[in-house]
């Protein structure tokens, strides 16, 4: 994954290579404070990126038995930072609490393959 800067349209650092497949999804959030990238992969992992380090924070997120995660959104619910992610070989929908790195939620979605998520926070 290459982290870049908006402001000046350069690459910052070298890319991130912690996943071992293709990097198919990539929202950004604010946890505890410090700015953040979560990645998707068909490697089966999400990963949580300190952008202010360019570290990984924690383990992977890996409770996708290690189907493609495609889709990746972010948000804040009941105060905090969640991840949704998608898988679409098994059709899983996971939101992820971003502080302790454990899934909260998940359920099956109704179409395998979705190539969109977007969260809608109100009435959550």
């Amino acid at each position: 994954m290459r982290v870049w800067d908006l402001a000046t349209g350069r690459q910052v650092g070298e890319p991130l290579h912690e996943h071992t497949n293709w990097v198919t999804a990539v929202a950004t959030a604010m946890v505890d404070g410090r700015p953040v990238a979560v990645t998707g992969s068909y490697d089966g992992t999400v990963r949580v990126w300190d952008l202010t380090t360019r570290e990984q924070i924690g383990e992977p997120l890996q409770d996708h038995f290690h189907c493609d995660v495609e889709v990746v959104a972010t948000g804040v619910v009941d105060g905090r930072p969640v991840a949704v992610t998608h898988t679409g070989s098994e059709g899983m929908v996971r939101v992820w609490d971003l502080t302790t790195g454990r899934p909260d939620q998940s359920w099956c979605s109704p179409r395998r393959y979705s190539r969109w998520l977007s969260l809608r926070m109100a009435g959550w």
